[in-house]
């Protein structure tokens, strides 16, 4: 500023001449300049000056967390508990891969586009829950109904598939159908009702899929009984 730069000038310039300054040092060069800082020291001067920087880069790293939305405890800091604060870290964070043809198939999407015109209903897709300190990604959320659409390939229908198989991604029918089970039990756990929508049965029995979700939905306001529907068993008794 004394050279006549504005302060915002006089700002721009020290950090690229800070900039500079660093990229133009050599890790030989720095190494040596943090030898020659230490040969000054005593070992406890050391200790304590090592236990100064972890403090700092602790504090620092916690400081930073606040300050971006990718981490909980900037939520936190915005006054919700940790357990909503998770849920919101994680839309954030992963939102980009668990909306539209990242993470949903082509017919997924082409489902829940359907079902929300057909009901008239807002369905949200892809929606983060919490429960018992677990994060799990619903694939539709409508109040406290969970929609879980199943892929033929990918969640192995067991029409078209035995314990021998192994899906596209190489995971044995045992490991999808545990990984599969878990999620549902928590659902059941938080008395989520539930809708199963397997591919096979939304691409031949649209109509008729259709038609049930909306009669259930609709009996559900009357009704406070639980709702656990799997269309695959559905279909096969029909």
């Amino acid at each position: 500023m004394a050279k006549g730069y504005s302060e915002e000038e006089a700002i721009k310039l020290a950090k690229e001449s800070n900039l500079k300054q660093t990229k133009n040092r050599s890790n030989e060069k720095i190494s040596k300049s943090l030898k020659k800082l230490y040969q000054n020291l005593t070992n406890e001067q050391i200790k304590n000056k090592q236990k100064r920087d972890k403090i700092h880069s602790i504090r620092m790293k916690k400081k930073n967390k606040t300050h971006s939305p990718i981490f909980k405890e900037y939520w936190i800091a915005k006054g919700m508990n940790e357990d909503e604060a998770t849920l919101k870290m994680n839309e954030v964070r992963y939102g980009h891969r668990k909306n539209g043809v990242e993470h949903a198939s082509k017919i997924e999407l082409k489902f829940f586009n359907e079902l929300k015109e057909f009901l008239k209903i807002d369905i949200i897709q892809n929606k983060w829950l919490r429960i018992d300190n677990k994060n799990f990604c619903a694939d539709g959320k409508y109040n406290n109904l969970i929609f879980e659409f199943n892929g033929t390939f990918f969640h192995m229908d067991n029409r078209f598939y035995t314990k021998n198989d192994k899906n596209p991604r190489g995971v044995s029918f045992d490991q999808v159908k545990e990984k599969d089970d878990i999620k549902i039990s928590y659902y059941l756990k938080k008395e989520y009702d539930i809708f199963i929508i397997w591919e096979y049965d939304y691409i031949n029995n649209k109509e008729k899929l259709f038609n049930y979700i909306k009669e259930v939905i609709n009996a559900k306001e009357s009704n406070r009984e639980r709702i656990y529907w799997d269309s695959s068993s559905f279909f096969n008794k029909c």
